[in-house]
């Protein structure tokens, strides 16, 4: 079997190729050159790669090395499996587990988002993405995905605990054990007896229309509210989210705040920065103020409002590198298209086709529940969602809600407008 340090380093080289190929298949089934569905060309590219070449390449391995770390330590895992229980196994059947718990977790992942993998899938075959989806027509992806992640975390605490005790065999097999043990999960709950809180709650979603708020079919709890009042005569300073968002933060039109476009230059943002705000008067009286949001709430950034906490996306460059690497990796999103995701990998949140509005309301959930531990009294917050944004990327089984039944076209899970290329659903 050889030396254990040798074994160890054999495979330590093995994973890292097995990594890199992972990599580069899905470099290949992914384009890099498209942003929200527009194709752009290189000669638009390279300005930004030769600007941001270093950091570009930086996002590449670290990209790498998150393949790495699942094959490397999952594979760590079944080979002790393999060695202590089937000793005469060949070592590269250790691998074939592992390539089975991939495929099982990017299929759940692509039956709960089918819209994160549909260019990658469409390159291969048109009819792919449905063939992946059907079987969960019927029942929960979530169990065939959470369950092969949770059997991947399980080869990896082991795979971990194995490695150590074949670097160093001298460590005792019961410091492990106890070492493993010691994982436990703490359940806590809101403190009692806080006292009354003051919420001021705002909530948007972008693009939405007047006829979704006032259709209980789609849109059925706001219908529920009582006491509510469904302003039926409003319009709009500007139909663009930035400038509009901008007047009902500082209650003045565009050509007072400055910002009059999605895309104000610094002078513009400057002449913002001189106007008072909602956010910093809020903040001056004593309120705890936060954002909560996906790729819609970007813009924000720019402002340079005073939240107390933010949970949502800026946009710059490295922003854009980060995500575009991202989305192009579609053999690594099914361990990143989670909540956990969302923590390790920010910039995940600012692709527009992973703009679920659960993970939103999960972050302002949480961010009303630490405000309300650490004894805030005054809590504002904005939610800022993209729900009813293109692409019109809902996850499962929002996406079957309104599909015309038996529709397999290319406009099932999402639809992107290209103003360069837009053609009508088929």
């Amino acid at each position: 079997m050889g030396r254990p340090n040798s074994r160890l380093a054999s495979f330590f080289i093995t994973s890292f190729l097995f990594s890199i190929l992972l990599f580069i298949l899905s470099l290949l089934l992914s384009p890099l050159n498209r942003v929200m569905g527009v194709s752009l060309s290189w000669q638009q590219l390279s300005p930004f790669v030769e600007a941001y070449g270093f950091y570009f390449i930086l996002v590449q391995l670290k990209l790498i090395f998150f393949y790495f770390l699942v094959i490397f330590f999952a594979g760590a895992g079944l080979r002790y499996i393999f060695y202590r229980y089937f000793p005469k196994r060949k070592p590269v059947m250790t691998y074939l587990p592992l390539l089975v718990l991939w495929a099982l977790v990017f299929t759940g992942s692509v039956a709960r988002n089918p819209q994160l993998y549909q260019d990658a899938l469409d390159s291969i075959h048109p009819s792919l993405i449905h063939l992946l989806v059907a079987p969960f027509q019927s029942f929960k992806p979530d169990f065939v995905y959470f369950f092969s992640m949770l059997i991947l975390l399980g080869l990896c605490a082991l795979g971990l605990v194995s490695i150590l005790m074949m670097a160093q065999p001298s460590l005792p097999r019961k410091w492990f054990k106890a070492g493993l043990l010691s994982f436990t999960v703490t359940l806590t709950c809101a403190r009692g007896g806080v006292g009354p809180v003051q919420l001021h709650l705002w909530l948007g979603v972008d693009s939405l229309r007047y006829g979704e708020l006032n259709d209980p079919g789609v849109m059925p709890f706001l219908g529920s509210l009582k006491n509510s009042v469904l302003m039926k005569d409003h319009t709009s300073v500007l139909p663009r989210t930035f400038p509009a968002f901008a007047s009902m933060l500082t209650g003045q039109y565009p050509s007072q705040h400055g910002i009059r476009h999605m895309f104000p230059d610094r002078h513009d943002l400057e002449i913002f920065s001189k106007q008072k705000n909602l956010v910093s008067i809020l903040r001056a009286n004593g309120w705890f103020t936060a954002l909560a949001g996906d790729f819609a709430a970007d813009f924000f950034a720019r402002l340079s409002l005073p939240f107390s906490r933010t949970e949502a996306p800026g946009l710059d460059m490295k922003t854009i590198i980060a995500f575009q690497s991202l989305r192009s990796q579609v053999l690594l999103l099914p361990f990143l298209a989670n909540s956990w995701g969302r923590k390790l990998q920010p910039a995940i949140r600012e692709i527009a086709e992973f703009s679920n509005p659960e993970y939103v309301l999960e972050d302002a959930l949480q961010i009303i529940d630490d405000a309300i531990k650490d004894g805030k009294k005054k809590i504002f917050l904005l939610v800022f969602m993209a729900a009813a944004h293109f692409p019109y990327s809902p996850g499962w089984p929002q996406y079957n809600r309104f599909k015309v039944k038996n529709y397999k076209g290319r406009f099932s899970y999402k639809k992107h407008i290209d103003p360069f290329h837009n053609t009508a659903p088929t």
